[in-house]
């Protein structure tokens, strides 16, 4: 016979066992419940098309701006302008990649001038050159439309060289005095986003640019007489940089 303890632990523990089973068929519901629009989710995304949306990014192209030299033999005083003018390549945007947007340009511009004078008449006296105002600018354009793209102008330092006397051969063999000064301009950037502008940079090819330098030498001196030459080469770089859309593909 069954003592009544051992029957009560007997009920108690299969009810339980039943409380826990309800228990953990209820969570069990409710865990599938929950998870039931998640798993449809995973689902469409699983079987949706491939999407990318589209997005802005860029292009750089560097290109070195090749050096350019004027040279001016026996000059006068006062202002002596000097002009050169070539092209670069620049490689164009491929349309392939999307659609451009945008064209930064980025100029650095440097420029060096050598003074070569010798004194033809100063009563046997050394005396100072004055050197001042040479200024140098370079200008970026696009051939195709006549659009500036982007300008730096910059003037080089004065100076006030002391020059010996006289020796009485004009030869430039024996020259009274060699001066050099130097400038680098800070970096210059403009934009275009001009419909001509994007259609000149936009191909498989490459785009052309036109470079021009002008140079302007300025001499002054409290000598009577003299003659100089004088060389200034301009230089830099160019950066072009394309903004642009990527496409948008499913």
């Amino acid at each position: 016979m069954v003592s009544r303890q051992a029957a009560f632990q007997s009920i108690s523990s299969a009810s339980l066992a039943n409380h826990t089973a309800d228990s953990q068929s209820l969570l069990g519901s409710r865990t599938l419940r929950a998870l039931r629009p998640v798993a449809a989710a995973l689902c469409l995304l699983a079987f949706a098309p491939e999407r990318t949306d589209a997005g802005s990014t860029d292009q750089v192209h560097f290109v070195r701006i090749p050096a350019t030299k004027h040279q001016m033999n026996f000059g006068a005083p006062g202002s002596n302008p000097q002009a050169a003018t070539f092209d670069i390549q620049v490689p164009q945007f491929d349309p392939a990649l999307g659609t451009l947007t945008g064209v930064d340009v980025e100029l650095w511009h440097n420029s060096q001038v050598l003074y070569r004078y010798e004194s033809v008449n100063d009563n046997g006296h050394d005396h100072h050159v004055h050197l001042h105002g040479t200024s140098d600018r370079l200008t970026v354009t696009l051939p195709s439309t006549g659009r500036t793209l982007i300008s730096s102008f910059g003037v080089l330092p004065s100076a006030s060289p002391l020059a010996p006397a006289a020796d009485g051969n004009l030869d430039f063999s024996d020259i009274a005095l060699s001066h050099r000064m130097g400038m680098s301009q800070e970096p210059v950037s403009g934009r275009s986003v001009e419909s001509d502008s994007l259609e000149a940079f936009t191909g498989e090819g490459s785009a052309t640019l036109c470079i021009t330098a002008n140079s302007v030498f300025e001499l002054d001196s409290r000598s009577m007489s003299f003659v100089y030459t004088a060389a200034i080469t301009t230089g830099g770089a160019l950066q072009v940089r394309y903004q642009y859309d990527l496409p948008q593909s499913e």
